[in-house]
């Protein structure tokens, strides 16, 4: 009976207001189609279609990382500003609606070492002074997706008044931090361990202080998924780096453009595009850096 007429229209509203005002550790998320999106559009972007867009920046970004010194223009660089944002915006959709979280943290994991692994033996392999290959998005991502897992824990158990569980939550919050203030340590100190050592441990052990963005982005990805019930204020801590990045005389302010395809999102998934990130993001990356050397010599 509810798929008829009006009947249908008022359980949907009642259903998507219940949505809004519940907690993520409650299951406050849009997950049904909805009535329209933020400015009233009917339609809005879906999530693959928002990672295309995504994908289109990241491009116009590593073109000029690879090849500006020959003569791509910074502006190339600027439309990709907004790129980290828009993928861990979509972690956060993807963290809260995959069916297996510890499956989605491992594919992060496993995408992380395989890069890692990769750029150490191509830039050995062939050397270019210009282009560093050292960090990925997967690293991000990755701590993103583990602090919304800790988060889930930490307000399961505060809901529950299990004390036990929600000590263990927070000291597992700080494990990763305490991780990366202790080898920050190391790397200043003249007597720590050595630097082949410490290089092993960067490269091969996820670091929340050296991964992209650091520590910065791990925070925005983990307020995208604790706010993702309320569109207007996750829009909120976007503003706030922008702002701060724009007062530091940063081109990074321009990270608040991300704000525009997260309002036309329209809670949709969209076709396809699952694994295509995991595929096109390393594939691009070390086809142009291949070919940036190739140019050099």
């Amino acid at each position: 009976p509810l798929k008829n007429g009006a009947a249908a229209l008022q359980y949907h509203r009642v259903t998507m207001c219940g949505a809004l005002l519940l907690p993520p550790w409650k299951g406050g998320t849009m997950e049904t189609e909805p009535q329209s999106d933020f400015l009233g559009l009917t339609r809005g972007l879906s999530g693959t279609q928002i990672k295309i867009i995504g994908v289109v920046m990241m491009v116009f970004d590593h073109l000029y990382q690879m090849f500006y010194t020959r003569g791509v223009p910074q502006w190339f660089t600027w439309i990709g500003r907004p790129v980290a944002p828009v993928f861990l915006f979509m972690c956060a959709e993807g963290f809260a609606h995959t069916r297996s979280k510890t499956r989605y943290l491992l594919r992060l994991l496993i995408a992380f070492e395989f890069m890692n692994i990769v750029s150490m033996v191509i830039s050995s392999a062939l050397p270019n002074s210009d282009i560093v290959l050292i960090f990925s998005i997967f690293g991000s991502l990755f701590f993103s997706a583990l602090y919304m897992l800790l988060l889930d824990m930490l307000g399961g158990a505060i809901q529950a008044k299990k004390a036990g569980k929600a000590t263990l939550a927070a000291l597992l919050m700080m494990l990763p931090l305490a991780y990366g203030l202790m080898t920050m340590q190391l790397l200043a100190s003249e007597h720590g361990l050595p630097i082949w050592a410490l290089a092993l441990l960067l490269q091969f052990i996820p670091n929340i202080m050296t991964v992209e963005g650091g520590v910065g982005w791990v925070l925005l990805g983990l307020l995208f998924y604790a706010l993702r019930s309320w569109r207007l204020l996750q829009i909120l801590p976007l503003a706030l780096f922008g702002a701060l990045f724009l007062a530091l005389g940063s081109i990074e302010w321009l990270i608040v453009f991300a704000s525009v395809p997260i309002l036309l999102y329209n809670n949709r998934r969209g076709a396809g595009g699952t694994y295509f990130f995991y595929i096109f993001y390393p594939a691009h990356i070390y086809l142009l850096y291949i070919i940036a050397y190739l140019l050099k010599t």
